[in-house]
């Protein structure tokens, strides 16, 4: 018997290392997000799916460094969107088809210190499953549907895995990658602490 609902991307741990980016103004539109999403989940006629496309919710965490990359920005921009298909008021299903169109971006983003190169790679058809609250959203991708992530730094330190899940709340964004022994990325919407 389950007496709470479990994460579907669990929190990062008292003693587990983590990639932690702090990014204040995100806040509001991450709340705006939450909101609308919230909205199509509830009050859209079922069964159509309702969208979202990587472009936005990239631009949700990442609106600058986005910008100063163009190659990136149009990758995202031409991409097939994310469909949610709801199960019930809480769950749901994830699925886009990237079959039809480019699947892989290398590029160096711009926006960020350094410059450091990225690739993303897009399975066929990605695929998961989702669980909504009035200010959470957690995503998990099944194994054979996760989009590759590879960020390589100056000095040769790189940064490789595939997004297992995402957790977006008022708070930020924490992805979990395979394998695990890759640290969970937290991108907080406040200031840093020093």
């Amino acid at each position: 018997m389950a007496h709470a609902q479990r994460p579907i991307c669990a929190p990062p741990g008292p003693d587990e290392r983590v990639h932690a980016i702090c990014t204040p103004f995100s806040l509001f539109p991450a709340v705006r997000f939450l909101a609308d999403f919230t909205v199509d989940q509830l009050f859209k006629p079922a069964p159509p799916p309702f969208t979202r496309s990587l472009l936005e919710f990239g631009q949700l965490f990442a609106v600058k460094e986005i910008a100063a990359s163009p190659p990136l920005k149009d990758f995202l921009a031409v991409l097939a969107p994310l469909r949610f298909a709801q199960l019930d008021r809480t769950t749901g299903t994830v699925f886009a088809d990237f079959d039809a169109g480019r699947k892989e971006f290398d590029g160096e983003l711009a926006g960020v210190a350094g410059q450091p190169a990225m690739t993303l790679r897009l399975p066929r058809h990605l695929q998961g499953g989702y669980w909504r609250g009035p200010d959470v959203l957690q995503v998990a991708f099944w194994e054979h549907g996760r989009m590759g992530v590879r960020i390589t730094h100056e000095g040769g330190r790189v940064f490789e895995g595939e997004v297992e899940c995402a957790a977006l709340s008022p708070d930020g964004l924490l992805v979990r990658f395979e394998p695990a022994v890759m640290p969970p990325l937290l991108v907080q919407f406040r200031e840093c602490e020093q």
